[in-house]
């Protein structure tokens, strides 16, 4: 069965960006401080984003920059920017090896586990000095307007679903933030939305979603580059500090983060 209130919002999202309240120039040539001293990370580098959310850092001189998928067992330096911009946007249901459905598994869990048992302990002993400056920013989107009704359907999360699985990964990875920023205040964190940019992902998404592909011919008038989407990021890892509203639900992101670490129980 058609979701037609499900089919009106995507096309809304896909074809009206969302509004932009206010805004800030950022030039990374320009406005990227010296990184000297600093490690990054960037879980998910391989991709259109991901590669340009690397170069750019790298031209100003970090003691290290990282791109995997999990740190190494030699990377020893205390992380200072993390950036988790791995995800996929797929169309046809499947599941992950842990049977998660599948956009949700990848676009939240995973970096859920990576962050809490693998990063954590390391960000929070960097985190000690009253002058760090640890930065987390996870990738989201404007595609969690997508979502159903709740945000987050917790007994669906497993086996493949029919709803708009995309939008809800997105909106658990933007509560995963702001339940990791009330936990961690020495943290700085951000959900940071992209913009409308043409990747991989948004070109395979033609060859698959009729909406898309209709669209294509003039999709370069409302979307940019990666090397113009990747500021939003750049500007959350390295820019000056920000104040930004934390909680609009606290109990979805609480919820959300108990369901994270009841799933992730027993796993090293």
């Amino acid at each position: 069965m058609v979701d037609f209130q499900a089919l009106v919002a995507s096309a809304r999202v896909t074809l009206f960006a969302s509004k932009i309240q206010g805004g800030v120039a950022f030039d990374p040539d320009r406005d990227i401080p010296d990184l000297e001293g600093k490690v990054v990370l960037v879980p998910g580098g391989a991709g259109d984003l991901g590669r340009q959310v690397t170069a750019d850092p790298a031209r100003h001189g970090p003691a290290r920059l990282c791109v995997a998928d999990l740190p190494r067992d030699d990377d020893g330096e205390p992380v200072t920017i993390v950036v988790l911009s791995a995800g996929i946007m797929r169309v046809r249901p499947g599941t992950t090896a842990e049977g998660y459905e599948i956009a949700f598994g990848i676009n939240c869990p995973g970096h859920a586990l990576l962050t809490i048992l693998l990063l954590l302990p390391t960000l929070r002993r960097t985190a000690e000095p009253p002058d760090a400056d640890l930065r987390v920013v996870a990738g989201s989107s404007e595609g969690h307007k997508l979502a159903s009704k709740g945000g987050i359907l917790f007994d669906k999360l497993k086996g493949p679903c029919e709803d708009i699985r995309y939008g809800r990964s997105k909106v658990a990875i933007i509560e995963f933030a702001r339940e990791l920023a009330r936990r961690y205040p020495q943290l700085k964190l951000a959900a940071v939305h992209p913009g409308r940019i043409i990747t991989g992902m948004t070109r395979g998404l033609r060859k698959e979603i009729l909406l898309f592909k209709s669209s294509a011919p003039i999709s370069p008038i409302f979307c940019v580059s990666p090397a113009v989407g990747v500021r939003n990021h750049l500007w959350a890892a390295t820019g000056p500090d920000r104040e930004t509203a934390i909680v609009k639900n606290p109990e979805l992101s609480k919820r959300s983060w108990e369901w994270t670490e009841k799933e992730l129980q027993g796993i090293q």
